[in-house]
């Protein structure tokens, strides 16, 4: 396992301001965007002292449980309403547009209309999900689905220079592959989406994500002008966004390394502690609902029940801290008032009963 010191955490941080000075430097719009790509990220993801962390981030950017079970969600909705007895015949034509919706082509020529199935029927399907089965506003539908919105837009890159690093990351990546596209964009269509069920929702967001980033880095086509005007990608931002995560980067080196001349840099299955700063002070309620949503991710057919036991047995084993070790049915109560909701009984087909909601 990695192991630092300060000394090395000194010499990385003088390293990285001199990058930054050399990128500030760039006499051209262009040259700092390729510095960026061609040289800052490469070092990022090899650097000796870094390439653990930088690892961490990208595995967990391209963890796609969550939307997975996001569009488990939505389409099981969709299957309620299209297949539920009693439901009125326009809510079912409704559902059944919406998966029309989803499954279209389309054109990122205009990206302020263009989004993501998830961002495009989502408020819709809750409507005609309100409508056609709970007859109340009082759920928390979708949960998974709703986390994805709260976090974030259409845009990737509509982000603040004090965003979490691991966002920051992302951000330059997606900038790094649509540099690497700003010579083969000439289609910025997607087809439509093949498929059944939740394959159909995920393809269909697989070809938008790919046309969004073809027409991203139409700000990349070949050009004699160096300074040309860019729409997506703005030179401040991206110096913003390597400056705070240069920053990120050393804060957490120190902050691991703090108290011993020779650490381990990220020890397995801490780094998400290390992410947000290393807050010792985070609540029992905060990590038990964290544990409990990264479980429902992978287990989306699980009851409440199922993920409380779960998170006892790990408090019990010792793989989760919690302070004061509580009953399996407080931790019901932690997953019901932080809004999450396991997939309705009867979509599970192993409960004929309706389900009880609860308040997010």
């Amino acid at each position: 396992m990695l192991r630092i010191n300060k000394q090395e955490i000194d010499e990385l941080e003088k390293k990285l301001q001199a990058e930054r000075e050399l990128l500030v430097g760039c006499s051209t719009k262009f040259g700092a965007f390729e510095r960026i790509a061609t040289r800052i990220i490469p070092m990022l993801r090899d650097g000796r002292l870094i390439k653990e962390l930088i690892h961490e981030w990208d595995t967990v950017n391209r963890d796609k449980t969550l939307l997975v079970r996001a569009y488990s969600e939505m389409d099981a909705a969709c299957q309620q309403i299209r297949n539920g007895k009693d439901i009125h015949p326009s809510l079912r034509e409704a559902a059944n547009q919406i998966f029309e919706e989803v499954r279209r082509s389309g054109t990122c020529f205009d990206v302020s209309k263009d989004v993501p199935p998830c961002h495009r029927v989502y408020y819709k399907l809750k409507i005609i999900y309100v409508s056609a089965i709970t007859k109340t506003w009082d759920i928390t539908f979708a949960p998974s689905a709703s986390r994805i919105l709260q976090e974030s837009s259409h845009v990737e890159l509509s982000l603040k220079g004090d965003a979490d690093p691991r966002y920051l990351w992302k951000a330059l990546t997606t900038f790094e592959e649509c540099w690497g596209l700003r010579k083969n964009i000439l289609c910025i269509s997607w087809p439509e989406a093949c498929g059944e069920g939740v394959e159909m929702w995920l393809n269909a967001d697989s070809e938008y994500r790919d046309a969004y980033r073809r027409r991203l880095a139409c700000d990349f086509s070949v050009t004699d002008d160096p300074n040309r005007e860019t729409r997506f990608f703005q030179r401040e931002h991206l110096e913003q966004w390597v400056d705070r995560l240069f920053k990120e980067i050393i804060l957490i080196l120190r902050q691991v390394g703090e108290g011993s001349n020779s650490v381990p840099l990220i020890e397995k299955g801490k780094h998400r502690e290390s992410m947000k700063h290393m807050d010792t002070r985070v609540d029992d309620i905060t990590i038990g609902v964290e544990k409990m949503r990264g479980y429902w991710e992978k287990h989306p057919m699980a009851k409440l029940g199922d993920v409380a036991k779960w998170l006892d047995g790990q408090v019990k084993a010792g793989n989760v801290v919690i302070k004061s070790p509580r009953e399996k049915s407080t931790y019901k109560s932690w997953a019901r008032t932080a809004g999450l909701q396991p997939v309705d009984a009867k979509v599970r087909g192993k409960d004929k009963r309706v389900r009880k909601t609860y308040k997010s």
